[in-house]
C-alpha cells in the first residue's frame, strides 16, 4: 500500500505505523509484504519480525491475511531469482 501523505503519528504505536482493521473492507485479501524487526526481550535474538499490518486487528476483518514471517517472502525471493536469471539469459543472447 502506498500512501500519498505520511501517516499521522496518532496511527503509530510501539510496532510502528501499521495497517488497521477499520482500513480494510470486510472479506478482503490482505497481502502483508512488510518486514520490520522490533525489540523483544523474550526472544533469544532480542527481536522479532512483524509486518506492516496489525495482524490481530486485521485478521478479524479480512477474509485472508498473509502472516509475517512465513507469508509471501519465499515467493518474493523465488520471483527475484527467476527475474535475475531471465535478465542474465537476455544479456547472453544479445
Amino acid at each position: 500500500m502506498v500512501h500519498h501523505n505520511p501517516l499521522p503519528s496518532s496511527n503509530c504505536r510501539f510496532l510502528g505505523c501499521q495497517i488497521k482493521g477499520d482500513w480494510i473492507k470486510p472479506g478482503a485479501a490482505v497481502i502483508d509484504v512488510g518486514t520490520n524487526s522490533i525489540s523483544d526481550p523474550t526472544r533469544k535474538s532480542g527481536y522479532r519480525l512483524v509486518g506492516d499490518v496489525d495482524f490481530a486487528e486485521v485478521s478479524k476483518v479480512a477474509g485472508h491475511l498473509t502472516p509475517v514471517p512465513g507469508g509471501v517472502g519465499p515467493m518474493t525471493v523465488a520471483m527475484l531469482l527467476k527475474n535475475t536469471v531471465d535478465g542474465a539469459k537476455r544479456g547472453i543472447v544479445q
